[in-house]
């Protein structure tokens, strides 16, 4: 994985896994109380995952890439 950590954000963050009762599974920043969903985004060219904070300002400057979003499914 590859970071985008910038000064922008100079204090440590803890990432975990969120899942929803749906079983949505998606990565989320917690910093004290503060908790951040982060989307992710697929390049279908590039076979490449990206994950970021804010995804209106990643799908705008990179529109040929989709939103994806990762699913947990019991295995029966």
């Amino acid at each position: 994985m590859k970071s985008s950590f910038t000064s922008d954000f100079p204090s440590i963050r803890v990432i975990a896994w969120d899942i929803s009762e749906g079983g949505d599974v998606r990565l989320a920043w917690f910093q004290g109380n503060q908790k951040t969903l982060l989307d992710m985004f697929i390049s279908e060219e590039e076979l490449e995952i990206t994950i970021g904070a804010d995804s209106n300002t990643y799908g705008t400057n990179y529109p040929e890439e989709s939103r994806a979003r990762l699913i947990l499914q019991p295995v029966i």
